[in-house]
């Protein structure tokens, strides 16, 4: 049996980093006082798009992956443990340089079963390299993509279409999409304090 978890070095040189980012966020959506130029609307967008993030990230957080004989059984930090038969992964990904849009390189260890549809992703954000490359021998399917080139998302979704999500493959298109949805919010806001 092998476990791996994610490593507090990996986590602190990158996802941590940034998010240590949105503090000051949203301590001026908090403590900015009404003499303050930052409007209420702009204080409540930032400090509600703080809380979000942190609550998804740490909601979608794995915490533990435990391989066994039978199945790979993945803990997240909030919710249930999910098992996944080891005879359901049809092959594996493993990118040793993945370059990801505002994020360090890193490996990236992607697990997907026959139909093409995405079981298992590990980020080296979050766990150390050596573990994921322990993991992808354990698991030791025959079909297992090893990269060595340093690779951007388009160039995985031209490998292995649709296996990266959305907001893997299209970055810019989901920023401008939610900044798009804030400030048809904002002027929404401002559009109907105004007339009230």
């Amino acid at each position: 049996m092998l476990e791996i978890r994610p490593s507090s070095q990996t986590y602190g040189r990158g996802l941590a980093t940034r998010a240590v980012a949105m503090v000051p966020l949203i301590a001026i959506g908090l403590f900015s006082g009404n003499g303050s130029s930052v409007s209420p609307v702009v204080r409540w967008v930032i400090v509600s798009a703080g809380v979000l993030i942190g609550v998804v990230a740490i909601g979608m957080m794995i915490t533990r992956v435990q391989l066994t004989l039978g199945s790979i059984r993945v803990r997240r930090l909030i919710g249930t443990e999910k098992e996944i038969p080891r005879g359901q992964v049809g092959y594996g990904i493993l990118i040793q340089q993945y370059e990801q849009f505002a994020n360090m390189v890193a490996p990236l260890l992607i697990l997907v079963d026959s139909s093409r549809r995405k079981l298992l992703q590990l980020s080296g954000q979050v766990y150390a390299a050596g573990d994921l490359n322990a993991l992808a021998q354990a698991v030791g399917i025959a079909n297992f993509d090893v990269i060595a080139a340093p690779v951007t998302p388009k160039l995985v979704d031209q490998r292995h279409p649709k296996v990266l999500s959305i907001w893997e493959r299209r970055p810019f298109l989901i920023a401008f999409l939610v900044v798009g949805a804030v400030v048809v919010l904002v002027i929404l806001f401002a559009v109907l304090s105004g007339t009230g």
